[in-house]
């Protein structure tokens, strides 16, 4: 019996005019030559095959692991070579070892096959023949899944079809041009590793295009392949078809993914069984012509014909030219600008001294896509005295979506960065909000993205990671309700890292719920306390929400909640059991002892405010500072508090040390350069130890209000002084930069919520961004600081 291989109708050859199929004959399918597909009997290809323990045997030099399946060549299995400790597939081809001019014509072969390296197919690594006299061969083990196991779960998007019959094609021609025709393209053959990509195996039916009657592995007359996917000539198994059959393969795959059906018979285009552009049913009628002269000639003219509907369809490509075209307008102008400053320098060369300011070069970037890492030498900041930026890192993970606020909160920790993105609905799109953590295991390996942690609230309307907080291995995040969300409430969430390295997660017993919308607007963490509060009553509800301070008793298993009684505006822990910070609300609201005070300091319960700092005025004014400073941060000794609103806008910070009594005295008034103009400077800051760092994330100099992040240093005579001024890019998109900030002695991170993409203007609402600036040496300092923003 043999087998149609245009309908799968089994018949006797003996009893049909010239072996025709009488099926195909009836419907007028077959010309004049058209044979059916042979068969071997399986009885005869299991005959001759090698059980398991005599394979093993035969095969010292490798470990068997397990059958992978048995075709119509041999059988294939998974295996361990034993010497360079890999895993391998081996395929042993079974039924051919009495046949000695086989032997010869698979060696001379298998030789020519081994040269194929192309990183879609399956690399040869040798073959041979045990000692039974069958041929072996030793190919690269692809771990992942075949293109069939996938379309036994029905159609694939027509982006990802057009992609994989993009890469089978690039495949197809690399072997074409080497002089191989692969004879059996097939989803079973299309393999696709674990990290998406596409591997062609089985290349055991090939044969040089140039040598039909010696270079074939398989015997003259018979069919190879499989049926429903073997082109018309190559059916009658005379060995005429030619690169041609391969295309024909490839159409029947393609309509395959496209409507999850095989082509048979006279069959609809795909337009008509599944929404598709309909420019896909030229495309797949013409490579699945009878005649091969009226199919695709070659390949190129396939590929060129789905990038044009690729290019309309694919979300992946779009992007890719939506950044092209950036690209080439940035380039147009670029040449447009470099062009009149030619014209001015060749206008001015008769004075005899223009000179052109040395080219800088550009950035080498490093890009790592799957946590959105992208290094590069800073080398639009010059070196300051007593500092040096050894490398700049943008964080903006892929799959963001617009509006995101990715680095709308930012904490800093020894070697983690915690990201809070509280309008990312790319993770749970019904409960917005994510916290990114980022790990440096040292400066060598770079940063990647550690662990993602989405809103752990569903149906509370609430925004995950508005809020964050960080101190050594615990992490407080901040999640106020959404202002779209009216009966939304607030809550925070505190996490733990049980081991350096590890995963981040929930604490046990978790912290108490707290029903109020404006509940991790603002939050901290020390140790075993984590204060909640809504900074100058500002939240998305008229409601006012009192500050909270939970605190977790040695020993105990429950969270203690303490109300504290007035509004805060801003707050810091000194890392001393004490809380520093200025208050808000109307002055009858405030304890008679506070009222007017630019800051307060005390312990939980006493919230007493030290005399010396009621009487500190700045230098150049009969008026107190205002008390309602919206940054601050604090160490043991020092604290920084913020007043972006200070003298309309332009912005001061106020330096603070502790006095030997134990209270705290001026030490500075840090205010932006003279040319600075608004800027909102000040609305973020950090401390460590004699290095102070000041965000604006509204800063403009000239231009767009992109922001800025300002470092100063303590010299020896006491005096804080400017060191180095960070502006923000304008080829990264980079809007409201320094709107927060981390500091620890290796590194000083900026948030940049505004941001758009690497090449964007920043005008457009973007997703969001962290700048990692890397110091050359690290700060003089502790290993940590707490720091506070807004």
């Amino acid at each position: 019996m043999i087998l149609c291989g245009k309908c799968e109708f089994s018949f006797e050859p003996a009893g049909v005019p010239g072996g025709l199929c009488p099926r195909c004959l009836l419907l007028g399918v077959h010309n004049s030559r058209a044979t059916g597909l042979a068969t071997e009997p399986v009885a005869e290809l299991a005959e001759d095959e090698l059980a398991e323990d005599e394979l093993a045997e035969e095969l010292p030099g490798f470990e068997l692991v397990e059958s992978l399946g048995r075709g119509g060549m041999g059988a294939v299995w998974k295996a361990t070579e034993r010497v360079l400790n890999r895993h391998v597939a081996i395929k042993l081809l079974h039924n051919v070892r009495k046949d000695m001019d086989f032997v010869e014509r698979f060696a001379r072969e298998a030789r020519v096959m081994a040269q194929l390296s192309h990183p879609n197919i399956v690399t040869l690594f040798s073959f041979g023949r045990t000692r039974s006299n069958h041929c072996y061969l030793v190919m690269e083990m692809v771990e992942g899944a075949d293109l069939g196991s996938l379309l036994a779960r029905g159609p694939l998007e027509v982006h990802d079809a057009l992609k994989i019959t993009q890469e089978v094609c690039g495949a197809l021609r690399y072997a074409h041009d080497a002089g191989f025709m692969h004879r059996d393209i097939k989803p079973g053959n299309v393999l696709i590793d674990r990290r998406g990509r596409i591997k062609i195996a089985d290349f055991g039916l090939a044969r040089l295009t140039d040598d039909i009657e010696t270079a074939s592995i398989t015997r003259h007359g018979t069919a190879v392949g499989t049926p429903h996917y073997i082109a018309p000539e190559q059916a009658r198994g005379d060995g005429a078809e030619d690169h041609r059959a391969d295309i024909y393969s490839v159409g029947v795959m393609l309509y395959q993914m496209l409507t999850g059906e095989l082509p048979r018979g006279v069959f609809r285009p795909p337009s008509e069984k599944r929404k598709v552009d309909k420019r896909l049913d030229k495309v797949v009628f013409r490579a699945l012509q009878e005649s091969p002269e009226e199919r695709y000639q070659c390949l190129d003219e396939l590929v060129a014909d789905l990038q044009k509907v690729r290019e309309n369809v694919d979300p992946g490509m779009q992007a890719e030219q939506k950044v092209t075209r950036r690209r080439q307008r940035f380039e147009m102008a670029l040449a447009i600008a470099v062009s009149l400053v030619l014209g001015i320098v060749i206008a001015d060369y008769v004075r005899g001294w223009l000179q052109s300011p040395p080219k800088a070069s550009a950035a080498k970037e490093r890009p790592l896509p799957d946590g959105g890492v992208v290094a590069s030498e800073p080398v639009r900041l010059p070196p300051a005295a007593g500092l040096s930026i050894a490398r700049e890192i943008r964080l903006q993970p892929p799959g963001l979506t617009t509006g995101s606020l990715f680095g709308r909160s930012l904490a800093a920790n020894g070697s983690w960065i915690a990201v809070g993105a509280p309008d990312d609905a790319s993770q749970n799109p019904s409960d917005v909000g994510c916290v990114y953590l980022y790990y440096r295991r040292d400066s060598a390996s770079g940063w990647a993205l550690h662990q993602v942690l989405s809103n752990p609230h569903p149906g509370t309307g609430s925004r995950f990671g508005y809020d964050v907080a960080l101190d050594g291995t615990r992490l407080v995040v901040g999640s106020p309700r959404r202002s779209a969300s009216p009966k939304g409430v607030g809550s925070v969430d505190l996490f733990e890292l049980p081991a350096p390295g590890g995963r981040w997660r929930p604490v046990s017993p978790p912290l108490p719920a707290w029903p109020t919308a404006a509940l991790g607007l603002e939050v901290m963490v020390s140790g075993r306390r984590v204060l909640a509060f809504e900074p100058q009553g500002k939240g998305p509800g008229k409601e006012r929400a009192p500050s909270v301070l939970f605190t977790l008793p040695a020993g105990a298993n429950a969270w203690v909640q303490d109300p504290i009684p007035f509004g805060l505006a801003c707050c810091a822990f000194t890392g001393a059991g004490e809380m520093i910070g200025s208050m808000a609300g109307p002055p009858e609201t405030l304890p008679p002892s506070l009222r007017g005070a630019p800051l307060f300091a005390g312990s939980p319960g006493g919230m007493d405010l030290p005399a010396s700092a009621r009487s500190v005025r700045p230098p150049d004014s009969a008026s107190e500072l205002p008390a309602d400073f919206r940054a601050i941060a604090a160490t043991g000794d020092a604290v920084l508090a913020g007043n972006a609103n200070w003298q309309h806008a332009t912005g001061v910070a106020w330096m603070l040390r502790r006095d030997a009594g134990g209270g705290f005295v001026q030490d500075a008034v840090l205010r932006p350069p003279a040319d600075a103009g608004p800027g909102e400077f000040a609305g973020s800051v950090a401390l460590l130890s004699d290095w102070a760092v000041i965000g604006a994330g509204s800063f403009a100099a000239d231009g767009p209000r992109r922001g800025a992040v300002f470092i100063y240093e303590r010299r020896r005579s006491g005096s804080w002084e400017p060191v180095l001024t960070i502006p923000a890019d304008p080829a990264g998109g980079a809007m409201d930069f320094g709107r927060s900030i981390g500091l620890t002695p290796e590194f000083v991170a900026a948030g940049a919520p505004g941001s758009g993409g690497p090449g964007s203007t920043g005008e457009e609402a973007g997703t969001g961004a962290v700048f990692v600036f890397e110091f050359a040496t690290p700060l003089r300092g502790p290993a940590t600081a707490v720091s506070r923003h807004r």
